[in-house]
């Protein structure tokens, strides 16, 4: 096993639920915060299996990577009918480099992106509620991959 903290896949586990909390929790004050950590929390659960079933680590933040790295049992219970457009929006969406983003970053981008078809209202609330549906996106996505977590690792 690997000696990175960052590359132990119990790290990488617990790691991931904190994300998930801390993104909740900055939803309504922290806009860019909130989704770079949703998107971090999903990579995390997903690295950790990786890694637990024996793949490499790689610097990569490509969540479509990450998955593929995973267990076949995993890839088809994120890929399932239910849960595939919750999928579909985070590996699309999610950019690892809105780390380093202010909120102005984060506006123009959703704005050039259009990531926010079929809101309403002005751009600041359109903006919080992109931001809450892809949390919950990555939350029912964190979701599965944590109860497959628990499976696997009794």
């Amino acid at each position: 096993m690997a000696t990175d903290l960052s590359h132990r896949p119990g790290v990488l586990y617990r790691a991931s639920l904190e994300r998930i909390d801390a993104a909740w929790a900055l939803r309504e004050n922290n806009t860019v915060d909130a989704f770079f950590l949703g998107g971090l929390a999903v990579e995390c659960i997903l690295q950790a299996h990786a890694l637990w079933s024996g793949s490499s680590h790689d610097a990569s933040h490509s969540l479509t990577s990450w998955l593929a790295k995973c267990s076949g049992d995993l890839q088809d219970a994120i890929k399932n009918p239910e849960l595939v457009s919750h999928w579909n929006r985070i590996a699309t969406i999610w950019q690892p480099s809105s780390r380093y983003w202010d909120h102005g970053a984060l506006l123009g981008w959703a704005r050039e992106q259009r990531v926010w078809r079929g809101y309403s209202g002005r751009n600041e609330s359109k903006l919080t509620q992109f931001v809450k549906d892809f949390l919950i996106s990555a939350d029912e996505v964190h979701k599965k991959a944590v109860n497959r977590w628990l499976h696997a690792t009794k």
